[in-house]
């Protein structure tokens, strides 16, 4: 093409102005004690790579011992296999709103478990209704619905995690109610379970992971 001379005297030519980063972490300035946020790290070209970290919403437990009792405000999430005594525990997340052509490959349920009793097969299975941390109890627990994800109990403390890839689908294209987690077989001999609360803050709370 043809050379341009710069003529003397000209003002220099104006350079656009870059913009400014996005933060894809979501908000900061969450106390101690608040649950974190989902969080997100992509892959700038294309789906691959994609994972969100949901946290929970609400949580709770719920004792067959105490059939009123809403155990919603603590920080641990018992599961129990007594008889006549059982517990079980509830948990929903935020489902983030996923990427633009991407779809979810794999979701992974983890609460973790600080208490535990070995040797034991526990369920995690979609719920049917709504519910409402400040007063889910037993006497108006929701029923379930759907395909039972099963995980072994720890023998130490970490994370027990569930494949709930086909459960987390339909909660995309139906009805986010979160999950129930118990024991695969009730009305036991004492054999419990505990894991914290999304009110545990920062320290291993529940966490949905999706890719």
């Amino acid at each position: 093409g043809d050379k341009q001379e710069s003529v003397a005297g000209d003002p220099p030519a104006e350079q656009p102005m870059a913009e400014p980063p996005v933060n894809k972490t979501g908000g900061d300035g969450a106390s101690p004690h608040t649950a974190p946020t989902a969080t997100v790290k992509a892959s700038p070209s294309d789906c691959s790579g994609v994972i969100e970290v949901a946290a929970a919403d609400a949580d709770a437990w719920i004792s067959q011992s105490f059939p009123a009792a809403n155990k919603g405000g603590g920080s641990g999430l018992a599961v129990d296999t007594r008889y006549g005594a059982n517990a079980r525990a509830l948990v929903r997340f935020a489902l983030p709103e996923l990427p633009t052509a991407c779809q979810v490959k794999s979701a992974t349920l983890r609460l973790y478990s600080g208490s535990y009793t070995a040797g034991r097969m526990l369920q995690a299975v979609p719920l049917a209704g709504a519910w409402t941390e400040g007063l889910v109890n037993w006497t108006n627990q929701p029923g379930t619905v759907g395909k039972v994800a099963e995980a072994s109990s720890r023998s130490s403390p970490g994370y027990v995690e569930w494949n709930v890839t086909s459960q987390v689908l339909g909660m995309y294209t139906s009805t986010n109610n979160g999950f129930l987690v118990r024991d695969s077989a009730e009305d036991g001999e004492g054999l419990e379970q505990s894991f914290n609360s999304r009110e545990q803050g920062f320290d291993h709370p529940p966490q949905l992971i999706i890719t």
